[in-house]
């Protein structure tokens, strides 16, 4: 394993200053940005996270391994560069529509990766969701563009997807490292980075997935990637983004060791799709009172999306909704917010008939009076 390099030289000579800490990591490498505003580059290898600290809960070493920056193996491998050359022209020649997809600009020299057209003032999804044990969630919450922008946002990426599906394109690697979003609340803009793994509807599609964002049956390696591994994991997205809480690391999980089952880490079954979602209808036992409150920010068909993904959807894929029907939802429901002039913040008019607590519908006028 090695640092990375300052700078790559792209095939036509370019010189590429790079900075050190990346805008993130995906299934096969990491992204860096440039000292050019408009370009960045995703270098290809092997990646290792840095040793967990042992009393590290799960939710902050998936945190961490989305955000700090790992050791990848950058030693030259002529097949793995010729392998990627074949991987971008296949890509160039894909029949794209005119969305919004920072393609590929050219390939490396001497390091395996590539170039991509980044547009300024953008940022990953993940700026949406707050470290683990942020204290001030509310605070950040709001700040960020509270629930209206977020289910704009998701919205738009839940387009994005159906899209690319209609065609028929899987994604294989949603995570909030490569969806990227305006960097400013007030705009509203998404678009697709990393799309070296865009292939066809195959089944030899390979199994490429973020750690804690892959279907189950990718992360088990029971099937490669499909446009429904695509919609499991927008969904794991959209639910951290929505609720700051990851679907899968309620307290059951969280409290574990190695040692509760048969040796076998809590985490690893979750991400496995063997243990039950932290809302699940017909298992509480993961449940956790983490996050957001729920039915603030959830409307009836929202949850009832993250219900057939999480539930059925976690043992057959085909159980789960399409992205189709994800862009619809989340379309309607950011349709339905509106902001408190008292206060600023926004919510979903219809969310209090998700709930049946009333002190939560009083809690909620208070603040806003």
């Amino acid at each position: 394993m090695s640092d990375f390099p300052s700078t790559v030289v792209d095939d036509d000579g370019n010189v590429h200053h790079l900075l050190k800490q990346p805008l993130g990591r995906g299934g096969q490498g990491v992204v860096l940005r440039t000292r050019s505003p408009h370009i960045a580059v995703k270098l290809i290898g092997a990646v290792e996270d840095a040793p967990a600290a042992p009393e590290a809960r799960s939710a902050q070493k998936l945190w961490n391994q989305l955000t700090k920056a790992p050791g990848i193996d950058l030693a030259p491998d002529a097949q793995k560069h010729a392998a990627l050359r074949r991987r971008l022209e296949d890509v160039r020649a894909l029949p794209l529509p005119r969305l919004h997809l920072a393609q590929p600009l050219s390939m490396l020299r001497d390091h395996v990766g590539y170039t991509m057209r980044l547009l300024t003032g953008m940022v990953p999804m993940r700026s949406l969701i707050a470290e683990p044990g942020t204290s001030k969630l509310a605070e950040f919450y709001q700040s960020t563009g509270g629930v209206g922008r977020r289910l704009e946002l998701l919205a738009k990426t839940a387009g994005l997807l159906a899209r690319l599906h209609a065609v028929p394109l899987v994604y294989a690697d949603v995570s909030p490292n490569n969806v990227f979003i305006s960097e400013t609340a007030d705009a509203n803009e998404v678009w697709l980075i990393d799309l070296d793994n865009l292939d066809y509807l195959s089944a030899s599609a390979p199994g490429i997935f973020t750690p804690g964002f892959g279907a189950p049956e990718v992360v088990t390696g029971r099937a490669g990637v499909t446009t429904l591994s695509d919609a499991y994991s927008f969904a794991v997205l959209a639910f951290w983004v929505l609720t700051q809480q990851h679907p899968f690391l309620g307290d059951y999980v969280e409290e574990g060791g190695w040692d509760d089952d048969g040796g076998e880490d809590r985490e690893q079954l979750a991400f496995r799709g063997e243990l039950p979602w932290i809302e699940d209808t017909a298992d509480d036992s993961n449940r956790t009172t983490k996050g957001v409150a729920r039915h603030l920010v959830l409307s009836k068909p929202v949850r009832e999306l993250f219900q057939r993904t999480f539930e059925a959807g976690r043992k057959d894929r085909a159980a789960r909704p399409s992205m189709a029907e994800w862009a619809e939802a989340l379309r309607r429901a950011a349709d339905r917010v509106v902001s408190c002039k008292s206060c600023g913040s926004s919510f979903d008019v219809t969310a209090e008939l998700v709930s049946s607590a009333p002190r939560a519908r009083a809690r909620r006028s208070r603040t806003c009076r």
